[in-house]
């Protein structure tokens, strides 16, 4: 019997992510301190910023518009902490 306790997510879930640019976070359901990396995980986000392209516990994130977003990945009732992360303008430098 697998009792998940958490969800883990890794990948870069701090820095500001680009206009057009993209990014992987992987998420792991969790039971105590072992990882169950076969239990489906599903990604929602609060803000469409990001387009969402899942694959399996992965999910590769684009920015598709400036701003603020959340995102968690859950299994049944159980969620990731919140992930908060922006969108930023693209900056062109011209020489």
């Amino acid at each position: 019997v697998v009792n998940i306790t958490s969800v883990k997510v890794t990948g870069d879930t701090t820095s500001s992510l680009n206009l057009g640019a993209t990014r992987m976070l992987t998420a792991v359901a969790v039971d105590g301190s072992t990882e169950i990396p076969s239990i489906p995980v599903t990604w929602n986000q609060n803000g469409d910023i990001v387009s969402l392209n899942e694959s399996g516990n992965m999910v590769t994130l684009t920015g598709a518009a400036v701003g603020q977003a959340s995102l968690v990945a859950s299994v049944g009732g159980i969620s990731s902490a919140e992930i908060s992360f922006s969108v930023a303008p693209l900056s062109l430098q011209i020489v």
